[in-house]
């Protein structure tokens, strides 16, 4: 269970980040309505914060797959472990 779930969390921030690159790519250069700057330095924090959060399941989805387990199976030994 624990693998479908770091899975599908690695899948959907890697999609959140495709998804905000296409939008940086298609509305990057007009303005926002209140506030004369360019959309894209808002989507590009979004994007920043979505890469970030990708690289970081990606790494907590190895650490589970070498220690074989994660806290969602054995809570347990995660608090031991601080």
């Amino acid at each position: 269970m624990s693998i479908a779930v770091d899975l599908f969390r690695c899948v959907f921030l890697g999609y959140a980040s495709w998804l905000c690159w296409l939008m940086i790519q298609r509305i990057g250069a007009s303005r926002m309505a209140i506030i004369d700057l360019p959309m894209g330095w808002v989507f590009s924090a979004m994007l920043f914060g979505f890469v970030l959060m990708f690289w970081r399941s990606l790494l907590v989805a190895w650490r589970h797959w070498q220690q074989g387990y994660s806290a969602l199976e054995r809570p347990e030994v995660e608090g031991e472990a601080r």
